[in-house]
């Protein structure tokens, strides 16, 4: 893993909020796989760092998404 920046981070996150869930599912299944983890991941990295308000963001963007992946480790 390559560290970054918080910058890069806030960056990160806002591209991965901006996307249609609905949309990239229907052109790559894996999406519904790897994006939920994603989200996840970078939730946690920036609740580390102190950013909750961004954190908060990236966890209502994953609870979305978890209605439509119906995984009951994103759900819980």
């Amino acid at each position: 893993m390559t560290p970054l920046s918080i910058d890069q981070l806030q960056i990160v996150s806002q591209k991965l909020l901006a996307v249609d869930f609905n949309v990239m599912d229907s052109f790559n299944h894996f999406y519904k796989k790897y994006y939920p983890i994603c989200l996840g991941n970078l939730s946690d990295c920036l609740m580390d760092l102190g950013y909750f308000e961004e954190s908060k963001l990236i966890f209502e963007k994953l609870a979305f998404v978890a209605d439509d992946v119906d995984s009951i480790e994103l759900k819980m």
